[in-house]
């Protein structure tokens, strides 16, 4: 009895960090399965992502704390939507001359993939070669790629100048200089999308 215990709850969390929804899938059921495993796997310093494609911060309860070292922005994401189903998102981070970190979205980029596919995590690259999805997006930040898995293509494209080379940390740091004006730029673009999805984007 207590090992059929013990089985029951392994596979009850492994099961919690699995997506809910295979398939075609709505823009709220997307939001709903983000924020779902946002929360299971601690990654969820944004907020609550809303069906506009914003972020709500999380309320602050009891003797919680944040302590903020540095500002980034927030990604704001796009839906594209054919007759009530989701079919694809993407969102741009851009600035230039800021005391902004440039930010590598790498847990937005995690999030959304296991959202939108469904818990697949294996991919092709243009290459052909066989990809694990979240292992790739952790280990190659602030990098361009193009992977494939099913009839979903995703695609990040990033260009960036004036920052230190801190990328291994998932975030760059200003490459600051006394008594000179700052001087970066940041732009990250991050989109997934079904092979019919239309190109145009909207909230």
């Amino acid at each position: 009895a207590r090992a059929l215990v013990f089985l029951v709850m392994v596979v009850a969390v492994a099961m919690a960090g699995q997506s809910k929804y295979r398939g075609d899938i709505t823009v709220s059921q997307f939001c709903e399965e983000y924020n779902r495993l946002a929360a299971y796997y601690y990654m969820d310093s944004n907020g609550c992502l809303t069906e506009d494609g914003s972020f709500v911060k999380n309320p602050v309860y009891g003797n919680t704390f944040e302590i903020s070292i540095g500002e980034m922005a927030a990604p704001e994401f796009e839906f594209a939507q054919e007759n009530g189903i989701m079919t694809g998102m993407s969102f741009t981070i851009s600035h230039e001359n800021t005391e902004l970190w440039a930010n590598g979205c790498q847990e937005e980029m995690t999030l959304s993939a296991l959202a939108f596919l469904g818990g697949r995590k294996k991919a092709e690259s243009l290459q052909g070669k066989e990809i694990n999805i979240l292992e790739y997006i952790r280990e190659h930040p602030f990098e361009d790629f193009t992977l494939e898995t099913g009839n979903v293509t995703m695609s990040c494209q990033v260009e960036y100048s004036g920052y230190m080379n801190t990328r291994e940390m998932g975030v760059l740091y200003l490459e600051e200089k006394e008594g000179e004006e700052l001087k970066n730029s940041f732009y990250l673009h991050f989109e997934m999308k079904k092979e019919a999805a239309s190109k145009s984007y909207g909230k």
